[in-house]
């Protein structure tokens, strides 16, 4: 995920939460959050979208969530990295937000692979194959 996204969700999304999740947060100062690290659980990194897939894929790892702003989602996009694509339309409005992405550069097209209420008068979950 993104840095932004990482503050606006850090409480949801503690180290004690889900423990056996690996958090892997893309900022421009991983040292200036070193102290928040846990190692092999919530990590930052100034990586590429490229470097971290390559690494989590050497750590075995096999599929992952994306979990950003316009500008991470764009990143990893740009890359070629994203397979799916799955957007929780919720049931409320919000005053404010982030783009789904920014600045891929490239038309994305997408299949509908899913579509599925996740609550009786709730949010919508829509999930998408990355065509390429």
């Amino acid at each position: 995920m993104g840095a932004a996204t990482y503050e606006e969700s850090k409480d949801r999304l503690r180290p004690d939460v889900l423990p056996g999740l690996r958090r892997v947060v893309r900022t421009r100062n991983p040292a200036a959050r070193a102290a928040e690290a846990v190692v092999g659980v919530l990590e930052f990194s100034a990586e590429t979208p490229a470097e971290i897939v390559a690494r989590l894929r050497a750590d075995g790892r096999r599929r992952c969530a994306l979990l950003g702003g316009g500008q991470t989602n764009g990143d990893f996009l740009k890359a070629g990295l994203v397979d799916e694509v799955c957007v929780t339309v919720e049931s409320w409005i919000f005053q404010s937000g982030t783009p789904l992405s920014a600045d891929v550069g490239v038309e994305v097209e997408l299949e509908l692979l899913e579509a599925k209420v996740l609550a009786a008068g709730g949010p919508v979950l829509l999930c998408y194959a990355v065509k390429k």
